[in-house]
């Protein structure tokens, strides 16, 4: 799957809820600054799988509302919604949605129901490759399409994986033997205001050659947005050779706790974010630790926090150079804060 770059819209999932390590373990305050890494470096991005996954649930429900002729919009406000729902990731991929047509380089070979009319279908394409997605509308019986796909995606050069037939969902997962970049699902699920069918085909293509370049878009700075309530004062927002600018926040409260989300950007590098919070941190009293890499091919620099034993408030900030402007560093910031500490504190 293609990724989803964090620069203007979501960080990554909220600090462990985990307990903290024992004091013990606990980097000494005494501490010596984090060094330069290396040079040419980006925070992991990463594409909303989360999204990917109810798709197939929330298009079969826009395409009943397009048969029945919800809104008196039919397919092209089914168009426009799922288009909308793809793009509130805030993936800054490339993201090409196209009403009644198929999208620029989807398989001329791979099978299509006879009669099926596109209702919408997207392109999502990023350095790693390219997801098709398509939606059709079918009078026929979602029993007969889906017995037309079994045995068409069995045909070379396709194969299929596996199929599910039953009340609630009707698929095939498929191949390409002589492609391990290559597979695909078909859903199949039936209108309840209507004769039509709702036939949902996604494509993943990751080969890496065949792609045209992406261009990268202009980053745009915005105005910077306010901290969400409650959020503790003693977490300071950086602010080095000129204010930082928020742009991006979120909190969520649950299970006795509060999560807090912010993303923001400055001009000065990343080792002096993480060398200012581990010192303004140590100050307070407060246990300092190195972050762990989110992967392999992450080479952000990161510090876990926590306010000493007490162990109300624990999170990590993660920095690194921006992804679509190296004069600026991407930060992202996530804190957990008990109740029992106090909103604002």
């Amino acid at each position: 799957m293609s990724e989803f770059s964090p620069a203007q819209a979501d960080p990554p999932p909220p600090a462990s809820s985990e307990p903290p390590p024992p004091a013990s373990e606990a980097e000494p305050a005494s501490s010596p600054p984090v060094q330069a890494a290396p040079a040419g470096r980006g925070l992991p991005s990463w594409l909303p799988y989360f999204l990917l996954a109810v798709v197939p649930a929330v298009i079969t429900g826009l395409v009943v509302y397009a048969a029945g002729g919800g809104g008196g919009g039919g397919g092209s406000d089914a168009a426009a919604i799922v288009d909308g729902l793809f793009r509130s990731g805030g993936s800054d991929d490339d993201i090409q949605s196209f009403r009644g047509e198929l999208p620029p380089g989807f398989p001329a070979d791979l099978p299509r129901y006879p009669g099926a009319k596109v209702l919408v279908s997207f392109l999502v394409r990023s350095s790693e490759g390219a997801n098709y997605f398509v939606i059709y509308e079918s009078s026929a019986d979602v029993d007969e399409i889906l017995s037309f796909y079994q045995q068409k995606l069995d045909e070379e050069p396709w194969q299929v994986e596996g199929a599910i037939s039953s009340e609630q969902i009707r698929a095939v997962a498929f191949s390409r033997p002589d492609d391990a970049d290559v597979e695909g699902n078909v859903t199949v699920a039936s209108s309840e205001l209507g004769d039509k069918a709702a036939i949902y085909v996604s494509f993943q293509d990751v080969t890496p050659t065949g792609l045209r370049p992406i261009e990268p878009k202009p980053f745009v700075l915005r105005p910077t947005l306010a901290l969400p309530p409650g959020f503790p004062s003693d977490v300071p927002i950086y602010s080095g050779k000129e204010k930082s600018t928020v742009t991006s926040t979120r909190f969520q409260r649950g299970g006795g706790t509060t999560s807090y989300q912010i993303a923001f950007v400055t001009k000065n590098s990343d080792v002096d974010v993480i060398n200012f919070y581990r010192s303004e941190f140590q100050k307070r009293g407060w246990i300092v630790t190195d972050g762990q890499p989110l992967s392999t091919r992450d080479f952000s620099i990161s510090i876990d926090f926590r306010d000493g034993p007490r162990q109300l408030l624990q999170g990590n900030i993660r920095a690194d150079a921006h992804p679509d402007d190296g004069a600026y560093t991407l930060v992202v910031l996530s804190v957990d804060v008990s109740a029992s500490r106090g909103r604002g504190n």
